[in-house]
């Protein structure tokens, strides 16, 4: 075989190297190639003298340094060339690509490809689209990118509600894929998750934000962080009669449970494969939540309205479910209206083709201050003859 060549197919090895798994790597992921272990650079055949151990030290590399497993990808074979014996390692294209160095994670420098003879880093977009070649399913389910994840908030969510999160959990959740990656479920519930909720306070006249504050981290804290930034600027009132207290109980602006819901639809629903945060904005009279991603594939806005439940996130919704944030059943529009139910305005809902806005209007402001009468329904104005005045309770800290 003196003179023979590498090629784009073909790699020769001296001898056992830790290099090999840069080969091994770049074939699963390209198109496949064999390594010839024996022969040096320039082709020339200098033979193994245990080619059992060989084998056996490279199958040893392969199962420890290659993520996900590459070894059903991979054949050996004793061979011979000019009387010395060679091992062959056969790599077919892998089904699970990207496959990457494990100390290095699913990076450019640890994930390969091959480039004419050699192996090289490949670039993000490669990466991404041997993740979409590979995945079937919705976004969720997809690997991520991003391999380098830590579970602290989720962890502790978790812990509260007596899940534990070992790796069969992670599993069963659809945090890990078959080959035991992180999933884009993974990333989102992760202390690392990119996207983000960002919610901004507006002047009375609308004309100028007062504060806008984005909130990051895992899911579970956006949620929380975001629900509670509410619930304090969602006043509370009394109501009274000749300046006495007609009943004990305490009213909102806005409904709770509607709120919470509304928020759960936008962390649950939304399409994540858009990378702009879901955006909520709280003015004197409202709350508007804008979450990316119109309607799931396959239902339409009338069966939306009759809970039929078309999950974009059918895992992400699960997980939330099983923290008991939101309800299995498509029941969440309708308990945003059921919040609204002994008040005398209504929750609006509009959808695009990239969006979705669920607007909750401050059920006070609109008594007080009603809009035209194509904006009230017939219950509103029945309401307004009722002569129980609203006061703010005293106790309570407003923003």
């Amino acid at each position: 075989m003196a003179d023979a060549y590498e090629d784009k197919n073909v790699v020769y090895k001296r001898g056992y190297t830790d290099k090999i798994r840069r080969t091994v790597v770049a074939f699963a992921n390209t198109n496949g190639g064999k390594i010839y272990v024996g022969i040096d650079d320039f082709g020339q055949v200098v033979g193994l003298n245990d080619v059992d151990d060989v084998k056996r030290r490279v199958s040893k590399l392969l199962q420890d340094g290659i993520f996900p497993d590459v070894t059903p990808y991979v054949e050996y074979t004793v061979e011979y060339a000019e009387g010395k014996k060679l091992v062959g390692v056969e790599v077919s294209r892998g089904s699970q690509r990207p496959y990457w160095l494990a100390d290095r994670g699913l990076e450019p420098d640890g994930t390969l490809v091959r480039r004419d003879t050699a192996s090289a880093p490949a670039s993000f977009k490669e990466i991404g689209q041997m993740i979409q070649e590979t995945s079937e399913g919705p976004y969720e389910e997809f690997r991520t990118l991003k391999q380098n994840l830590s579970f602290e908030e989720a962890a502790d969510v978790f812990r509260k509600h007596n899940i534990k999160l070992d790796r069969l959990e992670l599993r069963t959740l659809g945090l890990v894929d078959g080959a035991g990656a992180y999933t884009n479920l993974a990333l989102l519930l992760s202390d690392q998750c990119p996207t983000t909720i960002k919610l901004a306070f507006l002047a009375e006249n609308e004309h100028r934000v007062d504060e806008v504050v984005e909130l990051s981290g895992s899911l579970f804290r956006q949620y929380a962080d975001t629900f509670e930034k509410l619930d304090r600027h969602n006043r509370k009132f009394i109501k009274t009669l000749a300046g006495r207290a007609v009943d004990d109980k305490e009213y909102r602006e806005y409904p709770v449970m509607s709120i919470r819901e509304a928020l759960a639809n936008a962390v649950v629903h939304r399409d994540y494969s858009l990378s702009t945060p879901t955006l909520v904005r709280v003015s004197h009279d409202r709350i508007e939540i804008v979450s990316t991603g119109g309607l799931a594939p396959g239902v339409s806005k009338e069966e939306l309205f009759l809970g039929v439940s078309v999950c974009r996130n059918p895992k992400l919704a699960r997980v939330f479910n099983k923290i008991r944030v939101v309800d299995s059943f498509g029941l969440g529009l309708a308990r945003i209206r059921e919040g609204y139910q002994n008040t005398a305005v209504e929750p609006s809902f509009e959808i695009g083709f990239n969006f979705f806005k669920i607007t909750l209007f401050n059920t006070f402001e609109r008594r007080s201050k009603p809009r035209t009468k194509e904006e009230q329904p017939a219950e509103l104005r029945i309401a307004k003859l009722d002569p129980v005045e609203l006061s703010v309770a005293p106790s309570v800290e407003t923003n």
